[in-house]
């Protein structure tokens, strides 16, 4: 949760209340400074203000940190889910949005954003979050169940190539690795083999 105003704290734990009332136990890290974000760490989904670092008046650049960042952030992740939300924006009021044709281009084929957002809706932006953390990988999920589930026991998966450590695996299936993918085949192929009828 990346946004320049840390009083947006106290809006978020608000959703989170509302997500735990539903059995639905989130941990979110608020960052109110872009050095703080590491690209290289697989976050399930992030919820990034495109009118970051202050850039409150100047539509040019109302973006551009926000864009910048998710670019980078998008060489080491494919998988992330993310959220652009912004206060300066209602996408119900389309003469106001700060975005020309080729920025939602690159919102939908190159940074691939989850959802945009106008952060003043709190109930579209909750229900965003939900529905973004409801279309997880459904393996990525199970594994991070088995990190907890098993924390300090060493687990290892026997892939074609040779093994990786469950945490190495997980790592792998947040950052949408090759790895993950090569994973996800080979299970798939155990469970239809395991799952098939042969009649002879």
């Amino acid at each position: 949760m990346i946004d320049d105003e840390s009083q947006i704290k106290g809006y978020f734990e608000a959703i989170q209340s509302e997500l735990d009332a539903e059995g639905i136990i989130v941990n979110i890290e608020y960052m109110n400074n872009v050095e703080n974000f590491k690209v290289e760490k697989p976050y399930d989904i992030v919820l990034f203000d495109c009118n970051f670092n202050g850039s409150r008046n100047e539509q040019l650049d109302l973006k551009k940190e926000g864009f910048e960042l998710i670019k980078k952030y998008r060489k080491f992740n494919k998988r992330t889910k993310i959220i652009f939300y912004s206060a300066n924006f209602d996408l119900e009021e389309p003469d106001k949005i700060p975005f020309s044709k080729y920025d939602f281009f690159q919102i939908i084929n190159e940074l691939n954003i989850f959802r945009v957002v106008f952060k003043n809706d709190s109930n579209k932006v909750y229900d965003y979050i939900k529905e973004a953390i409801q279309e997880l990988d459904v393996i990525m999920v199970s594994l991070e169940k088995m990190v907890r589930d098993y924390e300090g026991m060493d687990i290892k998966y026997n892939l074609k190539d040779g093994d990786i450590a469950l945490e190495d695996l997980l790592y792998e299936f947040k950052m949408g690795g090759q790895v993950a993918e090569k994973f996800r085949k080979q299970l798939f192929e155990i469970i239809l083999t395991s799952l098939s009828k042969f009649e002879m």
